[in-house]
């Protein structure tokens, strides 16, 4: 819309409505095979961080409703990054991305998401081959659990370890889905 012309521009940037619900699907298409897209990932090449916070400043003071799908973990990182300084105003939130991208958001104090009302993680974690994992369990649910402290959430899917892949060295982390009442204190899932 912002690219049919001036004026429609200048409309579109003077609408803070049109730049509240940021949606990022940026997965790599499962025929990608060519070393160039493993490498660079799903990303266009001038694709940034700056990006995202240019699209969430034009939605000025509105509450925000955020999905982050992303499975290139440089890139990841970068994106939640962006998205930090506007934690304030999100009320709904969907992540799936790899545990090292979401740590440092999910370690963010619970004050960090005062408007937050729905919650959905879906955290994948891959293991080196040695079979070390550097993000032991203790880690992920208390990285986890600094969500749960929001009396305001009413809708929360929550995270449970699938078995372990044999031939690929892959966990996920899945969802369950709490929906009801407003939670008031640290509930484990």
């Amino acid at each position: 819309m912002t690219s049919v012309c001036t004026a429609w521009r200048k409309a579109a940037h003077a609408t803070p409505t049109l730049w509240c619900d940021l949606r990022l699907r940026l997965k790599q298409p499962k025929y990608a095979d060519s070393e160039a897209c493993r490498i660079r990932g799903p990303f266009p090449d001038e694709f940034e961080g700056d990006m995202v916070t240019a699209y969430l400043s034009r939605s000025w003071s509105l509450p925000l409703h955020v999905v982050i799908e992303l499975d290139n973990e440089c890139r990841s990182s970068e994106i939640i990054e962006a998205i930090l300084p506007f934690c304030s105003r999100i009320q709904h939130l969907c992540l799936n991305v790899h545990i090292t991208a979401a740590i440092p958001f999910l370690q963010a104090p619970s004050s960090t998401l005062p408007a937050l009302k729905s919650l959905s993680l879906s955290v994948e974690l891959i293991l080196p081959e040695d079979g070390d994992n550097p993000f032991p369990d203790e880690d992920i649910v208390e990285a986890r659990m600094a969500f749960f402290f929001s009396d305001k959430i009413q809708n929360l899917l929550g995270l449970y370890r699938t078995q372990e892949s044999c031939t690929h060295r892959k966990r996920e982390l899945h969802t369950t889905r709490y929906t009801g009442a407003p939670i008031t204190r640290a509930t484990p899932i």
